[in-house]
Formats: C-alpha cells, sequence, structure tokens
C-alpha cells in the first residue's frame, strides 16, 4: 500500500458539506473519505481522481479565520510553545511552528465534529 500522504488531511466541499480526507491509496486509487451527514460522522471510499479535482476545485478554501486564530492563540512558557483548548492547555511543543500545525489539526478535528 503506498500512501499519498499529501492528500491526507485535505479539506473539500461536496454536496455543500465539507469532507475531509482520512487517507489515500495509490494501489488501490481510494482514498477514505469523512463527513458528517444527519449528525453522524460517516466514512466512505472514492477515488483519488475525483478527491483531487475536487481538492483543487476548492483550492482557496479558507476555515472561519484559520490563518489569524492560530497566530493568536500559541503561548510561549520557559518549557515550549503551547494553545489553550476546551481540554486544556496543548503542549509543550518545540517551536511555534510545531504548536501551529497541532493546533491546526486541533481546530480541523473539532470542525468535523460540529
Amino acid at each position: 500500500m503506498k500512501s499519498l500522504g499529501r492528500l491526507e488531511g485535505r479539506l473539500f466541499a461536496k454536496d455543500g458539506r465539507l469532507h475531509m480526507v482520512v487517507d489515500a491509496d495509490r494501489t488501490s486509487d481510494l482514498a477514505r473519505v469523512s463527513c458528517r451527514i444527519d449528525e453522524q460522522q460517516k466514512i466512505f471510499e472514492m477515488s483519488l481522481g475525483e478527491v483531487t479535482r475536487r481538492i483543487s476545485a476548492g483550492a482557496d478554501v479558507a476555515l472561519d479565520g484559520l490563518a489569524e486564530e492560530k497566530k493568536s492563540r500559541l503561548v510561549r512558557k520557559p518549557d515550549g510553545w503551547f494553545f489553550p483548548a476546551r481540554e486544556g492547555l496543548q503542549g509543550p511543543f518545540n517551536s511555534s511552528e510545531e504548536a501551529e500545525r497541532h493546533l491546526e489539526q486541533h481546530i480541523l478535528g473539532v470542525q468535523s465534529r460540529i
């Protein structure tokens, strides 16, 4: 199985819903995609070609000021970088870039559950 990591975690819209690529497999030419339908998380398979087309078509998708929110939420402490979340302070991370990546994953995870 050869994964296409560059597609994993990417978002696109289909049928008025936000979808996220969970993983992509070059061997089977399929991606597992997640979305919420009727208040339930659904995971289904989609061809890599369709996923790639949809991601390309929505390349300018921006989620609720994500870039601004990430920068303003980072906190530097003597033992590393952190960000606050409902679950408590998350970290420490070795750099602001690493903290920002984890914060982005956290925000996308929360938004995909809404």
